[in-house]
């Protein structure tokens, strides 16, 4: 392969990992900020049961 077609692969290949790691980035940003959302509004409405003592039956 010549290096004109080389630096087409790499360059082809770079730009997709750039797309693809961007789209996991947005995905993981979006889902663990709408998890924290959820955990704020669960702890937010909380109320303990005086009966948990912890122990697994």
């Amino acid at each position: 392969m010549s290096d004109a077609q080389w630096s087409w692969y790499w360059g082809i290949w770079s730009w997709f990992i750039l797309a693809a790691s961007t789209v996991v980035m947005a995905w993981f940003t979006v889902g663990g900020l709408r998890d924290y959302a959820r955990l704020r509004r669960d702890l937010r409405t909380y109320r303990p049961d005086a009966r948990d003592d912890g122990q697994m039956h």
